[in-house]
């Protein structure tokens, strides 16, 4: 029951995002467990859907919400960038770290400074990790992430490059027109 599809997710996931709850019972009496999927990645999306049920349904199914993705992005990080201070709160009492760096060197500590949230600024710098130093310095601006650079992600979708063949495709064997 803990096998993931190409995705990273699990049977369980996919049933608690559906909230099929015979279907959780199931898997959980066959001992499946969120923990052998993409944990951080479910966390991250239960918090950019604004989710927090969702998030406390991964934590009580056993999913970490305070590991990283691979790009070092935790669900602090995406709760502080969202302005969340309902999930901050949560995450900080899962044990979220606040000085985790992503692969560009923010924490979620650092991007409550940047971004000037006082809720969300109260809520760190009242959560000491080692140390009390309530200014962080930020990273260079050429490494600000995307979605701090705008309001929104560029999703553009890849365009597939059109190929020789894709324009001059072949010819019918037949070549009757019915007119």
């Amino acid at each position: 029951p803990n096998v993931q599809d190409l995705e990273g997710n699990v049977p369980l996931w996919d049933a608690i995002i559906r909230r099929h709850e015979s279907v959780i019972k199931l898997l959980v009496d066959q001992d499946a467990t969120l923990a052998s999927g993409d944990v951080p990645q479910y966390a991250c999306y239960a918090v950019e859907q604004d989710n927090l049920e969702l998030l406390k349904d991964i934590v009580r199914y056993g999913g970490d919400v305070t590991l990283a993705k691979n790009n070092g992005t935790t669900p602090l990080h995406a709760a502080v960038v969202s302005g969340n201070a309902t999930m901050v709160k949560f995450l900080l009492k899962q044990g979220a770290g606040i000085d985790k760096s992503d692969m560009h060197g923010w924490t979620p500590r650092s991007l409550a400074d940047f971004q000037g949230n006082e809720e969300v600024k109260a809520l760190l710098c009242g959560k000491d990790e080692g140390s009390s130093q309530s200014v962080v310095t930020v990273p260079g601006s050429e490494d600000v992430p995307a979605y701090l650079k705008n309001d929104s992600m560029d999703i553009t979708p890849r365009v597939r490059s059109v190929s020789w063949v894709d324009k001059h495709p072949r010819r019918m064997v037949n070549s009757f027109r019915n007119s």
